[in-house]
C-alpha cells in the first residue's frame, strides 16, 4: 500500500529540498527527492503509527511534524524517520489538522478543527502550555480551523474553513487582523441553497408533468374513464393538475418536454 500516493493531503519541503507528503488514506508520510522519486515512508509501524496524517511542518533543525487527526496528536520525526516526540492525546486534542512553529522553535501551535481552537505546546518537552479560541463566527473565534502558519515576527495565520477567512493573531492569541469575511461565506451558502431550491422545483415540476401526462393519456383512451373512476382518483387528478399550474415555469415546461418526448 505504500508504493504510491492514494490520498495526499499535506506537504512541505525540508531543508534539503526534499518533498514530504502525508497520505490520509494509507496512513503514512512519503518523502520524495528533488527528482520526484520516492525515497522512503514514515509512520507505518510502532505504537505511534500514523492513522490519518494531515498537515506537515518542518522545523529549521529538520524535525518533521505531522498532525494525525485520528490519533489525536502531532508526531515529530527526525531526518531518519524515527519518532522524536508526540504532542497531545485524547482530552487535549480532538482533531488536530496542522501545526506551525514559533520563529525560535520553542512553541508548537496546533489547529484543532473540532475543538475550534489553537493549542500551544512546548516544543522541547511536549508539554501543553495553553490554548486560545472557541467556536463561533466573531473575531478571534473559529469554525473548523484547518491550517496554520507563522511569520518571522511570530504572528499566527489561522485558516478558518467554514467562515471563509484567515485570522492573523499575535503569539499569545490576540487578534490583529483578518482576511476575508463571514459575509462572503454566507453569500456562497445562499447561492448553493438557491441552486438546491431550483433543483427541487425542477424535480417537483417534472414529477407533476409526468403524472399529468399519464392521466391525460388514460383519459384519451376512454372518455368515460373519468366518470367511472373512484372519487379519490378524480380528486388526485385534480390535485396533480393544480400542481402543474403552480409549477408552471420555464423549468417545468422543459422538464415536461424532456421526460415525455
Amino acid at each position: 500500500p505504500y508504493e504510491q500516493l492514494n490520498r495526499p493531503i499535506g506537504c512541505a519541503f525540508d531543508g534539503k529540498g526534499r518533498l514530504l507528503v502525508s497520505d490520509g488514506q494509507v496512513g503514512a508520510l512519503f518523502r520524495f527527492d528533488k527528482q520526484g522519486r520516492r525515497m522512503d515512508v514514515f509512520g507505518t509501524s510502532g505504537s505511534l503509527k500514523l492513522k490519518t496524517p494531515l498537515g506537515v511542518n518542518v522545523g529549521s533543525d529538520g524535525t518533521i511534524y505531522v498532525a494525525d487527526a485520528a490519533s489525536q496528536r502531532v508526531v515529530a520525526y527526525d531526518d531518519k524517520g524515527d519518532v522524536v516526540r508526540a504532542y497531545g492525546h485524547a482530552g487535549e486534542l480532538v482533531n488536530p489538522t496542522d501545526s506551525a512553529l514559533s520563529p525560535d522553535g520553542a512553541k508548537l501551535y496546533v489547529t484543532d478543527s473540532k475543538a475550534n481552537k489553537i493549542v500551544v505546546y512546548e516544543t522541547a518537552t511536549g508539554r501543553m502550555m495553553g490554548a486560545f479560541g472557541q467556536a463561533g463566527a466573531d473575531e478571534g473565534q473559529f469554525n473548523h480551523p484547518s491550517a496554520i502558519a507563522t511569520d518571522r515576527d511570530g504572528n499566527l495565520y489561522g485558516v478558518d474553513a467554514i467562515t471563509a477567512r484567515i485570522q492573523i493573531l499575535g503569539p499569545d492569541g490576540e487578534l490583529l487582523e483578518q482576511l476575508g469575511t463571514l459575509v462572503s461565506a454566507l453569500a456562497r451558502t445562499e447561492n448553493w441553497m438557491n441552486l438546491a431550491g431550483f433543483n427541487l422545483r425542477l424535480a417537483a415540476a417534472a414529477a407533476a408533468a409526468m403524472l399529468l401526462w399519464d392521466a391525460l393519456t388514460a383519459l384519451r383512451v376512454s372518455a368515460t374513464a373519468w366518470h367511472a373512476a373512484p372519487r379519490w382518483v378524480q380528486f388526485a387528478s385534480l390535485v396533480l393538475m393544480l400542481d402543474v399550474i403552480v409549477f408552471l415555469s420555464p423549468e417545468s415546461i422543459g422538464a415536461f418536454i424532456y421526460f415525455q418526448f
